[in-house]
């Protein structure tokens, strides 16, 4: 028996590690075996974070340690850092990340023949079954490109009086040169990656294909005109479907051959969907044309537009919810000036997303996770509030500081930033159509923009698809694969984003 705490001879030592780690690797081996077997009969696969074993904990010695108590200790309690103050444990790493969408390739390894000799006793080394040191890499193969010739062949009858030719695939351009797969990915490049047209081209030259951004845009003007019907159902499905939906806007650049001129990028989003407009202005009447008609509650900042709307006689019935980021954002703004007010104003709004933060799993949930948080908002975050107001009402004498303007905001609005108290659907912030119109700003930085009409259709149209299928866990270019398929063999036929998402969990 060999003690490894004392043993010198390393040669001994190997013998014994190796010896230890072929019984090790067996053992692992029959528990993976014996995982495999218990998912069979389950009826389930295992997923690759299953099949990992775990690792024992390694316990660090630090400077100092005795070898009497515990580890990281000496004598006279905890070990220091030589300074006299406590060391702190050293952090452990996480650990791989499994990646159980993506394919498992084996490669196999074996010795040389001439390197089979066994360091101990001279003989030769033998296979041990089946049985591997396994260790993960992850690689990237390479985007290429090439040319299928469809060779459809041709029959006739032993009459020659007809011919007939095999179908071709369903083409969005028949005849055309480029597959359905080449011109989806030009797309999901530029709109999903913001990859501009003219950086596609430099990067398909170097893989050998030579092409014009020219050639590009044609594509897209055929695949918008497939899609565009899809995108104004998912605008209808949005107005009829969702109780609550969020609404922002921002700038876009737009060029045409009249001259550098602005266009507004308004974006409508739900938990299921965002629908990206890019429309001539931000003025009430592009507003009212978006939103008019829409019967719900309506999440924005505090842009006069959205309350004129609200208030306006004859309205088809939205309420407006207001957002209690941009308060927290504007007493943020006022930290210099007036710490220990906006202090205790950014307390008390913080104690809002606490109680919030309660409810686990992605927003509004389910029944369950909507009663919780109705309870919640009903009892703990209404005496917030009141609190919120009483401070507000507080704070008298205001003057025209930025202070005194963020306390008037926060109070003009009141009605709209408590509505969700009323409703556990309603978020407390606008912050989801934000992150809806981040992608889109993105564009607008490495795009500039757009410079016809017709582009300005093709990037509402791809943005919205594309980040639908982002909130819904779809991949956008199977989406598009699945869309192209469906709609040219039925072009009244419409599948959106969550509808195409739902198919995949059946």
């Amino acid at each position: 028996m060999i003690d490894g705490r004392t043993e010198q001879n390393i040669d001994r030592l190997r013998a014994a590690y190796l010896l230890v780690d072929r019984h090790a690797t067996i053992l692992a081996t029959e528990v993976t075996k014996l995982k495999q077997r218990i998912a069979e009969l389950e009826g389930r696969e295992l997923t690759q974070a299953e099949l990992e074993l775990p690792l024992p904990e390694v316990l660090e010695i630090t400077i100092g340690d005795q070898g009497n108590g515990q580890p990281g200790e000496g004598e006279d309690g905890p070990a220091t850092n030589g300074a006299g103050t406590e060391a702190k444990p050293r952090r452990r790493g996480h650990g791989p990340r499994p990646q159980p969408k993506l394919p498992m390739v084996y490669e196999r390894h074996e010795l040389p023949e001439d390197e089979r000799e066994c360091a101990v006793c001279g003989g030769t080394v033998e296979e041990m079954g089946d049985q591997t040191d396994d260790s993960e890499e992850i690689t990237v193969s390479e985007r290429i490109y090439k040319v299928v010739v469809h060779q459809r062949q041709k029959y006739r009858c032993a009459c020659n009086a007809n011919v007939v030719t095999a179908p071709a695939p369903a083409r969005l351009v028949p005849g055309g040169r480029y597959s359905n797969d080449f011109i989806a990915t030009i797309a999901i490049d530029k709109y999903a990656d913001n990859i501009p047209l003219e950086r596609q081209v430099d990067r398909m030259a170097r893989i050998g294909l030579e092409l014009n951004s020219a050639t590009l845009v044609d594509q897209l003007h055929v695949l918008t005109e497939l899609f565009e019907p899809v995108w104004r159902e998912l605008y209808v499905w949005v107005h009829d479907n969702e109780p609550v939906i969020n609404a922002d806007e921002t700038g876009w650049p737009f060029a045409d051959r009249a001259g550098r001129r602005r266009r507004t990028a308004w974006c409508v989003s739900s938990p299921r969907a965002v629908i990206h407009h890019l429309l001539a202005s931000k003025s009430g009447k592009v507003a009212q044309s978006l939103l008019g008609q829409y019967e719900g509650i309506v999440v924005a900042d505090g842009y006069q537009v959205y309350e004129t709307l609200a208030r306006a006689e004859g309205k088809a019935g939205f309420d407006l919810a207001n957002c209690w980021a941009h308060v927290l954002r504007k007493m943020r703004d006022c930290l210099e000036t007036e710490p220990d007010r906006a202090k205790e104003a950014l307390h008390l709004i913080g104690q809002l997303y606490k109680i919030e933060a309660e409810v686990e799993g992605p927003f509004p949930g389910d029944e369950r996770a909507q009663a919780q948080r109705a309870e919640l908002r009903d009892t703990r975050s209404r005496e917030v509030i009141d609190q919120i107001r009483d401070w507000g009402f507080s704070q008298g004498g205001l003057t025209r500081s930025d202070f005194g303007k963020a306390v008037t905001y926060m109070l003009k609005r009141w009605k709209g930033l408590t509505l969700f108290l009323s409703d556990p659907r309603i978020p407390l912030d606008n912050n989801h159509a934000e992150r809806s119109l981040r992608k889109l700003v993105t564009g607008r930085k490495v795009h500039y923009g757009s410079r016809s009409e017709a582009g300005l259709r093709i990037a509402e149209v791809h943005y919205s698809l594309i980040d639908s299928c982002r909130l819904n866990g779809v991949d956008p270019l199977a989406y598009y694969r699945h869309l192209i398929e469906t709609r040219l063999a039925d072009p009244q036929a419409i599948v959106l984003p969550h509808e195409y998402a739902a198919t995949l969990e059946q």
